[in-house]
């Protein structure tokens, strides 16, 4: 009789059968060194995959043509080098065996389904949820059924009966996981709103009203764990795809339990009260109570969030995925808070004394005369704190640190060398980098009065108008006039120049009101800690405070904070900074607005960026009558005019300066850390405006896309900037106005220190 071209032939071969067995062993080798988990179980999934390889390639041994055909191709369709490559092997296989015979060989076929197996299990997440899985089980389910089909009726019974006893224990088990996630998936959606709605009120500081709504969160996703959990999921975690889902769901509620019960735990320990102290004494003991469960908080979120990267999977349906990525993107916004709030209760204790008395430099800056960091420092403090008791140990004015022969080494950014805060100690805030101030500032109180300081703090009369907001009206014994939260920035600005024409006078009076603020402050309880934050926390984003010391841990506190104001800029990103500093010896920057214009030009393809900064000066011209100190001009300007050093940071290389749309010949070119400090001196006439516009251009590293980041100087009268991005197809990325500056009274405002944003290149 004939044979058709789908039979198999026979072979007698004992070499034969000892290559097919070679080939089933390196496949099932194969696939147990993949990585796919069908359940998730790591030791089920081991068995499974090297199981399933061994089997598809034993049966692609006597399958027919069409089934292997489907089995190569597919997966290969889907496949990433280089298991694409092995795939597209296999297919070549094939394709010979299949043109020089009727049919493949026992032995091809065995090598077609062994390799194909291989690519199968190596697929990643392509396509819509579950693709590649179903692929990869569909076109090998083919193959075997071929091989069964291929055998004497009597094995292919037992075969298919074989294959149906267990896609029947499968729905059973399957049935029943979905039964218990039916039940489970309210009490997880409540539990998910419960915990959404106490982090948020725990967040704003209503610790009372979070944590019934944390506790009651935690025990309705424990009990959706136990749903979940049933007798069947020991059999459900040996079946693919459905341990997955049973496995994601179990672990993300015991996960997601864990951790709000532990938030309930933790503002259970939270006593704000406790924390205020009395007498100016903060209890350190209270701090230290925090550290366990802030840590175990931050270490229950880490475990989240390694615990929903484990537990995605191509497996797994789209619902289920964009839970996980709901839950991700929770936890991701937690996490910053969480990390905190360790790193705070950890910390505190030793920036409070606790291992013994720490001193920090204190200078209040006024930008009535503008320096990079904000303003000349014309008064200073010392503060001193041990075992969590604070105190005024010194104060006074610039004049007091001088140090005629001090020089700073070339460490130092020139400009900040130029400068010359030793004989010029009102200059140690004429950078723009609070680590180069910290460092300067701890060099020259050193000199002058020979003690050392752990760290240094900078304030503005910004800072100072809001630590008179948590104190309330301060008396300076002997005056005859009270600051309050309304009239502080108002007086320190403009009118001690007109009450206390005199420096000395006026120098006297600021060491007497940091005194009496001081004080004030400590005397009795210090203020809640949420009453701080909601006052300091705007200040301190806008810059009015800043704050570093020499211990690298605390340092990157500080920075978690938002309080260390160092110039630390994103490698290969772009930067725009504008920054003046006065020279003529005068306080008419609190008579300067600052309009400042960036326009932005991308060009993707060059990996090029050109610049357009636009600063508008104008003078509002002072009132008639005010004292020298205010418009006079060491330079020889006419009273009222003010001039001033205006200079860019940026990274890329300036190509022109104009100054009301006359190019300029010379500018100053410096070095501020990585960036380029470009600039030169500016005159502003009385009631005048002025238009300088700096052409920027140069190479960015824009493969990942385009980052920008805006720097502040925080400045008497709050910056306008206006920030345009486009690119060279004419493609408006962004077009950012600031908001309108604030009513008279509303209190100061700002742009934010840092303003970054990702543009994606062809999006």
């Amino acid at each position: 009789m004939t044979t058709t071209t789908e039979e198999r032939r026979p072979s007698s071969d004992r070499s034969g059968h000892i290559a097919i067995a070679v080939i089933v062993a390196a496949a099932a080798v194969g696939g147990a060194l993949a990585e796919s988990a069908p359940t998730g179980g790591e030791t089920v999934d081991l068995i499974e995959r090297t199981l399933a390889a061994a089997l598809v390639t034993v049966a692609g041994a006597g399958s027919r043509r069409f089934p292997l055909i489907l089995f190569a191709t597919l997966p290969t369709m889907l496949a990433s080098p280089p298991w694409l490559f092995v795939g597209l092997i296999a297919i070549a296989v094939l394709i010979v065996e299949l043109a020089l015979r009727r049919g493949p060989e026992p032995i091809v076929g065995a090598v077609v389904a062994g390799l194909s197996a291989q690519v199968a299990l190596r697929l990643g997440d392509v396509g819509p949820t579950g693709l590649t899985a179903l692929v990869g089980i569909a076109s090998g389910v083919l193959v075997v059924g071929s091989a069964i089909q291929q055998r004497a009726r009597r094995t292919r019974r037992l075969a298919w009966g074989a294959v149906g006893l267990v896609a029947a224990l499968a729905l059973v088990v399957g049935g029943f996981t979905l039964a218990g996630a039916v039940q489970a998936a309210p009490r997880a959606d409540d539990a998910f709103a419960l915990s959404n709605h106490g982090l948020r009120l725990a967040r704003d500081g209503d610790v009372e009203g979070a944590r019934p709504l944390l506790e009651e969160a935690g025990a309705s996703l424990a009990l959706a764990g136990e749903k979940l959990d049933g007798w069947w999921s020991g059999p459900a975690g040996a079946l693919p795809i459905v341990a997955q889902h049973q496995r994601a769901a179990v672990e993300l509620s015991a996960a997601g339990g864990d951790l709000t019960s532990l938030a309930g735990d933790v503002t259970n320990l939270v006593d704000s009260d406790a924390l205020r102290g009395e007498d100016g004494r903060i209890d350190l003991d209270q701090i230290r109570s925090l550290q366990e469960p802030t840590r175990r908080a931050q270490e229950d979120v880490d475990r989240t969030l390694e615990v929903a990267a484990s537990v995605r999977s191509p497996w797994l349906v789209g619902l289920l995925q964009d839970r996980i990525t709901d839950l991700e993107d929770r936890l991701d916004d937690v996490q910053p808070s969480t990390d905190l709030a360790a790193d705070v209760a950890e910390l505190l204790p030793g920036l409070l004394g606790a291992e013994g008395r720490r001193s920090y430099f204190l200078m209040l800056l006024t930008p009535s005369e503008a320096r990079e960091l904000g303003g000349i420092s014309g008064s200073w403090a010392q503060i001193g704190v041990d075992d969590g008791q604070i105190a005024l140990e010194d104060r006074g004015r610039s004049d007091d640190l001088v140090e005629l022969d001090m020089r700073l080494d070339e460490t130092y950014p020139a400009s900040y060398r130029e400068s010359l805060p030793g004989p010029n100690p009102q200059n140690y805030s004429s950078t723009p980098d609070m680590a180069v101030a910290t460092r300067g500032a701890d060099e020259l109180y050193r000199a002058a009065k020979g003690r050392a300081v752990e760290g240094v703090i900078s304030v503005d009369t910004a800072a100072l108008a809001g630590v008179i907001e948590l104190t309330g009206p301060v008396a300076v014994p002997g005056y005859p006039f009270v600051l309050t939260q309304e009239n502080t920035r108002q007086f320190l600005l403009y009118d001690q120049y007109e009450v206390f024409p005199d420096r000395g006078e006026r120098g006297d009076y600021l060491n007497a009101l940091i005194e009496a603020t001081f004080e004030q402050l400590i005397d009795g309880e210090l203020p809640r800690p949420e009453r701080l934050l909601g006052i300091l926390g705007p200040l301190v984003e806008q810059d009015h405070i800043r704050m570093l010391t020499f211990d690298e841990r605390e340092t990157e506190l500080f920075e978690q904070l938002g309080l260390d104001g160092r110039l630390d800029v994103v490698e290969g990103s772009d930067v725009v900074g504008v920054f003046h500093s006065n020279t003529g010896q005068n306080k008419l920057d609190a008579y300067l607005e600052r309009e400042i214009d960036h326009d932005v030009r991308i060009d993707w393809a060059a990996q090029t960026v050109a610049s357009t900064i636009t600063v508008t000066l104008t003078s509002t011209e002072p009132p008639p009558g005010l004292p020298p100190i205010v418009t006079a001009n060491r330079e020889g300007y006419p009273a009222g005019t003010n001039s001033a050093n205006l200079f860019v940071l940026t990274p890329l290389e300036v190509d022109a300066i104009r100054i009301d749309a006359k190019e300029q010949e010379t500018w100053v070119a410096q070095q501020e850390g990585a960036l380029n400090r470009r600039g030169l001196p500016v005159v502003v006439p009385p009631g005048a405006t002025v238009t300088v516009e700096f052409a920027l251009s140069g190479p960015l590293d824009m493969e990942d896309g385009y980052r920008l980041t805006v720097l502040h100087q925080p400045v008497a009268v709050d910056d306008q900037l206006t920030l345009a991005v486009a690119d060279t197809d004419d493609v408006t990325w962004i077009e950012q106005p600031d908001a309108e500056a604030p009513a008279a009274g509303e209190g100061p405002r700002s742009v934010s220190r840092t303003f970054e944003t990702l543009f994606l290149a062809g999006e």
